[in-house]
C-alpha cells in the first residue's frame, strides 16, 4: 500500500488528455455491490493463467523453449542475459494480457532488484507476474482513507488504484508489494523495505526524505545497520521475520527485539500519534533507546541519521522531520549498482532554495 502521512500530499503531475481519457474508461469498468448500504471491492472474475517456466528457483523449460522466451524479450527492446534465470521473470510480465504498456515498462524496471535478490521464489512470483491485474476504484469500496493513494490485494492479486493518473512511483511501489509474499512480517518492514527498494531501483529518488513511509524506511534502514542488509533482505523475502528477531536478540543475549519493535511498529501506524499519552510516549522512547543498545552497527553516521528520523515521529519533539529534510544521507542499501555508485556514506547538506520537495 502506498500512502502519504498527514503532513503532506505527494503533489500530481499535470496528466495528459489521453491519460485522463483511458483512466476514464478503466473507471467505468469497476464493479459494486451493495451490502446493508456499503459499497464493498469486487474483484474482476478473469482466468487465471496456470502455465510457468519455473520449479521454485529452477528453470523448467527445454532449451529450445527458453531460447524462444528470451528472443521473445529481446524483441521487447529488453537487455537481457540468456544464462540468468532470473531474466527470464520477465517474460510473465511481457504475457500478462492484465497490464498496459506504461505499467509493464515499470515492471521490466524491477530486472536488477531480480538478480540482487537471492531469496525470490522465481516460481511464485512468475505466477504472480502473469496474473496480476490493475484497476480504479474509490476509496469507499475498501474503506481507505485519502492519505492512501493505492493498495495491493494479495488475495486477488489485483493493485488498486484510488488516483486517476498514478504515478510512476506508485505503480512500481504496489508491485513491489505484489513480487512478494506477505503472511506474517510487520507492518514497518512490508512498506518500509518496499518503499526502500522502489526508490533505488526504480525512481530518482533514492535518498531524499519523502512523505511516504519516511519512519518504516528510517527503521528498516536502522536495522540493516545493526544486521546487514542481507538479513533483512532474506526476512522480508521470505516473510519471515523472526530472522531479525533472532539476529537482534543473539545480538545483545536478549528476548525483547519483537517487543519492542512492535511497540515502534504499533506507533508508526496510529494516525493519532499527536494525540498520544504521555506512558504511550515513554513506551516508543524506551523501544528507541532499546536500538541505541547496539554499539555494534557498522555504519553510525547512517545509524545515527536514521534515529533522529525517527525520532521525528515524537510529538513535540526538537527533531522535527522538516529540518530532517535539509540533510540527504547518501547511502545505498539494497541495489548493487547504487552501492558502487555511493561507495561512501555522506550526509550532504540540501540547499532548501533549490531543492526540489519530494
Amino acid at each position: 500500500m502506498e500512502k502519504i502521512i498527514e503532513y503532506g500530499r505527494l503533489d500530481q503531475k499535470p496528466s495528459k488528455i489521453v491519460d485522463r481519457i483511458a483512466a476514464g474508461i478503466i473507471a467505468l469498468s469497476i464493479t459494486f455491490t451493495y451490502v446493508s448500504k456499503q459499497i464493498i471491492y469486487v474483484p474482476d472474475n478473469r482466468e487465471i493463467i496456470e502455465d510457468n517456466i519455473y520449479s521454485n528457483r529452477k528453470v523448467v523449460i527445454s532449451i529450445e523453449d527458453r531460447k524462444d522466451v528470451y528472443e521473445s524479450l529481446r524483441r521487447e527492446g529488453l537487455d537481457i542475459l540468456f544464462d540468468k534465470d532470473s531474466h527470464l521473470l520477465l517474460s510473465a510480465i511481457k504475457n500478462n494480457p492484465n497490464l498496459s504498456r506504461r505499467e509493464k515498462d515499470i515492471f521490466y524496471s524491477f530486472l536488477p532488484y531480480f538478480e540482487d535478490n537471492p531469496y525470490i521464489d522465481y516460481e511464485k512470483t512468475y505466477q504472480k507476474l502473469l496474473n496480476i491485474n490493475t484497476r480504479f476504484a474509490i476509496r469507499e469500496t475498501l474503506r481507505m482513507d485519502d492519505s492512501v493513494l493505492a493498495a495491493y490485494l494479495e488475495q486477488y492479486n489485483d493493485i488498486v488504484y484510488f488516483e486517476l493518473n498514478p504515478e510512476d512511483k506508485t505503480i512500481a511501489h504496489e508491485g513491489i508489494h505484489a513480487i512478494s509474499h506477505f503472511r506474517e512480517i510487520p507492518r514497518w518492514l512490508k512498506e518500509g523495505m518496499s518503499e526502500l527498494i522502489t526508490r533505488e531501483y526504480v525512481t530518482e529518488e533514492h535518498f531524499s526524505i519523502t512523505n511516504v513511509y519516511p519512519y518504516e524506511i528510517s527503521l528498516v534502514k536502522m536495522i540493516c545497520d545493526i544486521l546487514g542488509s542481507d538479513i533483512v533482505l532474506k526476512a522480508y523475502t521470505e516473510d519471515n521475520p523472526d530472522i531479525i528477531y533472532d539476529a537482534l536478540d543473539k545480538l545483545i543475549d536478549s528476548n525483547d527485539s519483537k517487543m519492542y519493535l512492535n511497540i515502534l511498529d504499533s506507533w508508526l501506524c496510529n494516525k493519532s500519534r499527536k494525540d498520544a499519552s504521555e506512558e504511550e510516549i515513554n513506551r516508543v522512547k524506551e523501544a528507541l533507546d532499546y536500538l541505541l543498545s547496539f554499539s555494534d552497527y557498522s555504519d553510525k553516521m547512517a545509524f545515527k541519521y536514521n534515529f533522529f528520523t525517527l525520532l521525528a515521529s515524537i510529538p513535540n519533539s526538537k527533531n522535527k522531520l522538516s529540518n530532517m529534510k535539509e540533510f540527504v544521507l547518501e547511502k545505498a542499501y539494497i541495489s548493487s549498482s547504487l552501492k558502487g555508485e555511493y561507495p561512501d556514506t555522506v550526509v550532504r547538506v540540501v540547499d532548501m532554495k533549490t531543492y526540489k520537495k519530494c
